[in-house]
């Protein structure tokens, strides 16, 4: 291979890397979602690495309990409606995490 062919060659990687940056980045946001999702709602997890908390109202540790939710720690989880809205979105270029719903 000569020296133009191999600028030729980088060049063309270059390109094709280019156009497909915005499926490269919504790949990366799947596994940060991915990571996010276990830490929090699996868990129960802080971005610090502390718990986020523990349920303190009775009535709320309850309800869990009698539907067979843990109450030991917080973990964000009841429904699945929380979990389920936390998406990557892509957006043009731009891609994003974000709550899907209210």
């Amino acid at each position: 291979m000569t020296l133009e062919q191999f600028k030729n060659r980088i060049t063309l990687i270059s390109q094709l890397l280019s156009k497909k940056q915005g499926d490269f980045l919504f790949l990366g946001g799947k596994y940060v979602e991915g990571a996010m999702k276990f830490r929090i709602f699996t868990e129960g997890r802080a971005t610090d690495g502390g718990g986020i908390g523990s349920y303190k109202s009775k009535s709320w540790i309850k309800k869990r309990s009698e539907t067979g939710r843990q109450v030991g720690k917080v973990d964000l989880e009841y429904t699945g409606d929380l979990r389920n809205s936390i998406q990557v979105v892509k957006d043009g270029r731009e891609v994003v995490i974000a709550i899907i719903n209210d």
